[in-house]
């Protein structure tokens, strides 16, 4: 009986995520990439942009009682063909994590082993508003040429703590993301020097 149970309360939740209750990352309407600067530097390509963030107060609320939040960024190369699917050339991808010490109230958005202490969550969302010189691939990695770009930032559930994990599916909230954003993008032949 345990079992059957078990069965059924999987598949209710899998036909609800398939009708759209649980869309991992639905679009919030007030988040937009706003720009996309590529950048070439010697072997390296660096991408700069701005980004339209508004949270929630839902998000807001959880991060002040020390729940950090993981936004990603996501960015992929694309070569457009006619007679195929499109092929992706490159993915690349770049998480902050935001949150509080709750004994200093100190603030601190972090990046792979790179911390910054900043005094309020929106200074620390500001660093994630304004991606600079992001190192998101080598030259070398990409053809010659001239590419399509797409970029996207969300909020990354899958980094929370557990138990939030299974609340994230009752609210939109934490289904935080923009739409995708496209961007052209060239690939010289030689690396460029300064003069």
């Amino acid at each position: 009986m345990t079992l059957r149970v078990l069965h059924l309360l999987r598949w209710l939740c899998l036909v609800t995520m398939l009708v759209g209750g649980g869309v991992p990352y639905a679009v919030a309407s007030d988040a937009a990439v706003q720009r996309v600067e590529v950048i070439t530097e010697g072997d390296l390509l660096l991408l700069d942009a701005d980004i339209d963030i508004s949270l929630p107060t839902q998000l807001e609320t959880a991060a002040a009682r020390g729940v950090p939040l993981y936004f990603t960024a996501d960015v992929e190369v694309i070569r457009p063909r006619w007679y195929w699917m499109d092929e992706e050339l490159l993915s690349s991808r770049l998480t902050w994590r935001i949150s509080q010490n709750m004994l200093t109230r100190q603030w601190r958005v972090s990046t792979g082993s790179l911390g910054l202490p900043v005094d309020s969550l929106q200074d620390a969302l500001a660093v994630v508003r304004h991606m600079r010189r992001w190192p998101f691939a080598q030259r070398e990695e990409l053809p010659v040429g001239s590419f399509k770009g797409r970029l996207r930032v969300r909020l990354d559930v899958s980094q929370l703590p557990k138990s939030f994990q299974a609340n994230t599916f009752n609210s939109n909230d934490w289904a935080w993301s923009t739409r995708w954003y496209e961007f052209g993008i060239s690939v010289p032949a030689e690396p460029e020097t300064k003069p």
